[in-house]
């Protein structure tokens, strides 16, 4: 595809057996050609073999390493998109990729000698169509339907307006720069085939736009979030500034987030001046839970534009919910706010990982487990939910300064570890095997001891999770 403009290349055989060249040869034509992406290309190839037969031939792709490339009958990006012609050796790839660009060789061989091939191949550029917009004059725009490579095909062309046939042309149309009448989104395709075409240009005023991928977005605090955006404008306009903003005064140019102090080395512009205008924060904290706008300027009198609706970005932690009836317990991971993205919750047992199925956002257990559980998202797994876990280390003392005397008052004090904490402490007197229950409450107060109190004391402490009993004490009253 496409017209050579090289002098065609000569491969010469030698015949090992004879002390004579024959005069075998391999002709490639075109040194050079470019063809459009989905299209097909013909590589021409003819060859002259005197007295011998060609037992074999493979075209291949140079490798820039150096050595043989892979015939691409056999290579799996090629294997489906490619034929060798029987009867000469013209290649034909189908299916045209970016990708494919690169330099093309062949090599034979006839009984009577090795693989041979010759010293240079022939360079194949792929390319997309483009449009190309230039300003005729000061109320008209060209479209011009272009090709990155050369030397390009001789094509006809069609184009479309807000996806409808308009006309067909050589290469460029004429358009009115500054009227409604020619407002729109416009493309260029091959002739005959729409599926063959370039991206969409914007002419008019109606081009102005600013397209939030989500405009509610709830992320963990401590994590990245990317808030993902594109923007399009009149195709004769370049962009020179863009920005993020949260701050916004009448009359005054919004200041760029990233100047801002409190933002300094967390934010990150991951668009460009073209039409993506994603931005990303880092190390999310609660005051970052404000609403979000993108602004951009251009060379244009008056190419300033911002939408008035932004990003509303809300910031959440992780806790564990726990729900417990007579036969199991159910234990989910909660925010307070729908996280984005779908994520994926992982849940860990006493530090480690805890074997779900799925993506489990919640976990049902027997009443009688144990242990520590705390909940994550998958690529934050350092943003851990606070475990819950029932009362650990849990302890009674004696709130006194010296010996306990007759008459004298005394409290007891438990203390214990737990998440949720303990909703209920409960005293108890050991007397014999079965002890008697004394009180509730943290403390427990003896206002006028006596020498029936003395004996051995322990509390219980409780949460939704279980209960655990503190080791005993020993109150000895001693007569006044």
């Amino acid at each position: 595809m496409g017209p050579g403009v090289d002098k065609p290349t000569y491969l010469h055989l030698r015949d090992k057996g004879h002390s004579f060249e024959d005069n075998n040869s391999v002709t490639l034509s075109k040194k050079n050609i470019c063809a459009l992406k989905g299209t097909y290309v013909d590589i021409p190839c003819t060859y002259t073999v005197n007295g011998y037969s060609v037992q074999s031939k493979e075209w291949y792709r140079t490798q820039t390493s150096g050595g043989w490339g892979r015939d691409l009958r056999t290579d799996p990006e090629y294997k489906t998109r490619v034929k060798y012609d029987d009867w000469n050796c013209e290649l034909r790839i189908k299916s045209l990729r970016l990708s494919d660009s690169g330099v093309y060789n062949i090599r034979f061989k006839t009984w009577n000698s090795d693989w041979i091939s010759g010293p240079s191949g022939v360079k194949l550029s792929v390319s997309d169509l483009l449009v190309k917009v230039t300003t005729e004059v000061e109320w008209f725009v060209k479209l011009t339907c272009s090709i990155t490579c050369s030397p390009y095909p001789r094509l006809q062309y069609d184009w479309y307006k807000n996806g409808y046939f308009e006309r067909s042309s050589s290469d460029s149309i004429l358009l009115h720069k500054d009227t409604s009448w020619d407002d729109g989104s416009y493309f260029c395709s091959v002739r005959n085939q729409k599926n063959i075409r370039s991206p969409e240009v914007c002419i008019g005023q109606k081009c102005w736009s600013i397209t939030y991928s989500h405009e509610n977005i709830c992320a963990l605090r401590g994590s990245s979030v990317d808030l993902s955006c594109s923007y399009t404008y009149p195709a004769w306009h370049t962009v020179t500034t863009t920005l993020w903003f949260n701050t916004e005064q009448y009359w005054v140019e919004p200041t760029d987030l990233s100047l801002d102090e409190d933002y300094e080395g967390r934010v990150e512009f991951r668009g460009d001046k073209k039409s993506d205008c994603t931005l990303r924060i880092r190390d999310l904290r609660e005051s970052d839970a404000r609403n979000y706008k993108f602004r951009f300027l251009t060379n244009q009198e008056g190419g300033k534009y911002s939408a008035k609706t932004g990003v509303s970005l809300s910031i959440t932690d992780l806790k564990v919910e726990i729900k417990d009836n007579s036969w199991r317990r159910t234990l989910t991971c909660k925010t307070s706010c729908s996280l984005s993205n779908n994520p994926t919750f992982i849940w860990y047992k006493n530090g480690q990982p805890y074997r779900t199925y799925g993506n489990t956002q919640t976990i049902y257990l027997s009443n009688t487990a144990d242990g520590s559980y705390s909940c994550a998202v998958k690529e934050f797994e350092g943003l851990r939910s606070p475990a819950v876990y029932p009362p650990k280390n849990t302890r009674a003392s004696i709130n006194s300064s010296g010996e306990i005397v007759e008459g004298s008052p005394v409290t007891l004090i438990c203390s214990s570890d737990a998440n949720p904490p303990v909703h209920t402490y409960t005293w108890y007197k050991k007397n014999g095997a079965e002890p008697s229950p004394m009180g509730s409450g943290q403390n427990f107060s003896i206002t006028n001891i006596s020498s029936e109190d003395s004996g051995q004391y322990y509390c219980k402490a409780k949460n939704i999770l279980g209960p655990e009993n503190s080791t005993l004490i020993t109150i000895d009253v001693l007569c006044e």
